[in-house]
């Protein structure tokens, strides 16, 4: 831009304001008071514009964006499905976004993901946004399932067993994760803990990670929700995951998408993963 457009264009634009942007002298130009206090919103506009633009990059293109947990790089069926789609696929651009459990699904429910996939109880409650009857305004498909196992310490006579029952457990110590993986995943395992009389313990850091670490460093059990291979803290005991009865299907890798129409490339995920499911 020239030098005579850009001061027409400053000038146009305070005249709009109606205060002035610059105070200019012989020797330099530097921001009002007022040009100061608008430079945040200025900046704010910038950016919405750049994804505006990038946005509609999107949508031109046909580009593919994926919504995620945060922590599913972790989760090797998840990192599979998207890995392998990427490599089958090359011509079509593929972005993973990352948010936490509550605004997963807001970015599917705004456009801003074309489709997620996420952890979810296999026992869908109220407190998840999918539902259990299918009546939401999602579609969900499932991809993968998980029982629910127990990290039990090396010493401990249960460590031996093949699967350990609700009678085994009574009155037993067990760590918890806390709704850092959703709130549906944290109610689902108090319920299960709460049902079989178990002592339930919160790690003052609620992850899975965190939730081994306390509970080999204290020697007592943990759940162990089974999409995480976490290796055993440095310094502490070693832990053996062991079934729980009872839990042989307690948690999904679900697809997640809107009901209303799909661009080309998320009909061609929705359909490629499908392919690639576990059978019922």
């Amino acid at each position: 831009m020239s030098q005579p457009a850009l001061s027409s264009g400053i000038k146009e634009l305070e005249r709009q304001l109606g205060f002035a942007l610059f105070e200019r002298n012989s020797r330099r130009v530097q921001l009002t008071l007022e040009g100061r206090t608008l430079l945040v919103n200025a900046r704010r506009v910038v950016l919405e514009t750049d994804w505006l633009q990038q946005r509609a990059k999107d949508i031109r293109t046909n580009d593919l964006r994926i919504g995620v947990q945060y922590y599913s790089a972790l989760v090797d069926e998840r990192t599979d499905l998207t890995d392998l789609f990427s490599r089958a696929h090359p011509a079509i651009s593929m972005r993973v976004l990352t948010f936490d459990p509550h605004d997963l699904y807001e970015s599917v429910r705004s456009g801003e993901a074309d489709l997620a996939l996420a952890i979810e109880p296999s026992d869908r409650t109220e407190l998840s946004p999918i539902g259990r009857d299918g009546s939401t305004e999602f579609e969900v498909a499932t991809i993968a399932r998980k029982p629910l196992s127990l990290l039990v310490p090396a010493g401990d006579p249960l460590a031996a067993r093949a699967s350990v029952s609700a009678a085994d457990l009574a009155g037993r110590e067990i760590a918890t994760i806390n709704r850092f993986h959703g709130g549906a995943m944290g109610s689902a395992i108090l319920r299960q803990l709460l049902g079989i009389g178990a002592s339930v313990v919160r790690p003052p850091e609620g992850d899975v990670v965190s939730v081994k670490r306390y509970a080999s460093l204290n020697n007592i059990l943990a759940i162990d929700v089974g999409w995480f291979s976490i290796p055993d803290a440095t310094g502490a005991g070693a832990m053996r995951s062991v079934r729980l009865e009872g839990a042989d299907r307690f948690s999904d890798l679900v697809m997640i998408r809107h009901r209303r129409g799909q661009r080309p490339a998320a009909a061609l995920f929705w359909q490629f993963a499908l392919e690639r499911a576990a059978p019922d």
